[in-house]
């Protein structure tokens, strides 16, 4: 970890010492600018009274030093704004050698009210049955942990070969909640050969199956109430294709490591997705083209395939647990301010997938927990510095293949509203509800009210 926070030091005080230079020398310059601007508007204002008092009736025509002065005065506020917009992007971008790495994020605090427990509380999965807690146990929580960062990486083009990187971080590591760590969320290099449409994309990112997002406030965007897939280290295999002037079919296949349960016998250094031997699978195929709108409608098929291996003592006996899925999703624009989005997916084993309310395997049964689910989105607007979302999701493990004890259903169903206080800075509110069912135990539910602030960078 310190030596994560060292580059992290590291590649911050590399981007203010390339920055400071090139946004103080535009700085001097605009103001340069401006001064001649304001040296020449009140040489016309003294020009303009000189022609008023020579001539009044005069005053009006246009002569060529006044077609000369408008011009340059015109000249000199282009440049001015072109200069002042070069400096905000180069707040955020700046060249190392031959690279072009741009730096962004946003900072968000977010504020949530639960009239009963939820899981984990500064995100929700669940609500907690009410035999485990008390019904009215409502909680508060505040935190910025959601706040991002990260950095775009280009190379020149070469030979009609694209290089591109990305490295992303937020603050859910772990830790106190005053001293909350930070951790990878993207971090992969892409060589996309543009003739072919064809990509190699190493390192970690979202798994390719089921790849839609809700757009709610809450952090975990309907995981473990009907999205599937969650991020992990992959090597990824892309390929497209132009079937007309506005339609695109796309191929994709990822290899990628199980990330499974930390083993009973050897916790402390194996897991049963790497005790498998091999890589899962993933596999996507989809569609882009145009229907009634001005943007593209895209369908997609996807799914996995890998396995864990359980030790079960230390003699050799071990079991192998299947995990899969199939998933469809639609992206569905209904008019030009009205979007609708969508899942439905079915498997086993998905656990590390955020699906099946995160229970794969049930290891007082030694077999793995089939479930279904799926979720469904309207996105509305912008109307002036407006936007809407709602939509609902349920996730559904198999009664049969559970125990007393786990959670049997999970559903929700959220609407909130962002507002564009400035350019940059945006709030907004949700409402939620969630609905836990258990086997052999009561009910959990609870209200969610969250408000966000986020500053865009």
């Amino acid at each position: 970890m310190k030596i994560l926070w060292c580059l992290y030091a590291v590649l911050c005080s590399l981007c203010i010492s390339i920055l400071a230079d090139d946004i103080q020398t535009l700085k001097e310059e605009n103001k340069t600018l401006k001064q001649r601007i304001e040296m020449l508007e009140n040489a016309f204002i003294e020009l303009k009274k000189q022609i008023k008092d020579q001539n009044p009736k005069e005053e009006d025509k246009n002569t060529p030093l006044r077609d000369l002065l408008h011009k340059e005065n015109k000249e000199l506020l282009e440049r001015i704004d072109k200069i002042e917009k070069q400096t905000s992007l180069l707040q955020m971008k700046f060249l190392k050698g031959k690279l072009d790495i741009s730096f962004y994020g946003y900072i968000k605090i977010d504020t949530i009210y639960d009239t009963a427990r939820t899981n984990n509380g500064n995100v929700a999965y669940w609500a907690e049955s009410e035999e485990s807690i008390d019904k009215e146990d409502d909680q508060f929580n505040l935190t910025p942990n959601q706040t991002r960062f990260g950095f775009d990486i280009k190379a020149p083009l070469f030979e009609g070969i694209e290089t591109t990187g990305k490295m992303e971080m937020d603050f859910y590591g772990g830790g106190n909640e005053n001293a909350s760590r930070f951790r990878f969320r993207h971090i992969y290099l892409k060589v996309h050969w543009k003739e072919s449409d064809f990509s190699i994309l190493a390192g970690q990112t979202f798994d390719l199956m089921a790849p839609l997002t809700a757009n709610t406030i809450n952090f975990m965007v309907m995981c473990s109430t009907g999205n599937l897939g969650y991020r992990r280290p992959q090597i990824r295999f892309s390929k497209g294709w132009t079937l007309g002037e506005d339609t695109r079919l796309s191929t994709e296949v990822a290899f990628t490591r199980m990330v499974g349960r930390a083993s009973v016998l050897y916790p402390e250094y194996l897991d049963s997705g790497e005790d498998a031997g091999f890589p899962s699978t993933q596999a996507r195929v989809g569609i882009s083209l145009p229907l009634w709108t001005t943007k593209p409608a895209c369908f997609g098929i996807s799914g996995h395939w890998g396995q864990e291996e359980y030790d079960l003592d230390n003699k050799g006996k071990n079991k192998d647990f299947d995990s899969w899925s199939i998933a469809l999703d639609i992206t569905l624009p209904i008019s030009e301010k009205i979007l609708f989005k969508g899942e439905i997916w079915i498997g086993k084993n998905l656990s590390s997938y955020l699906a099946s309310i995160q229970q794969g395997v049930n290891l007082k049964r030694l077999k793995e927990i089939s479930c279904h689910g799926g979720w469904l989105s309207l996105e509305i607007g912008p109307f002036d510095r407006w936007r809407f979302n709602l939509g609902s999701g349920v996730d559904d493990p198999s009664d049969e293949d559970l125990s007393p004890g786990d959670r049997s259903k999970n559903w929700s169903v959220f609407v909130n509203t962002f507002y564009n206080l400035t350019d940059y800075c945006t709030v907004g509110g949700e409402v939620s509800y969630w609905n836990t069912t258990f086997e052999n135990l009561k009910k959990g539910d609870s209200i969610r009210l969250q408000g966000t602030m986020i500053l865009n960078f």
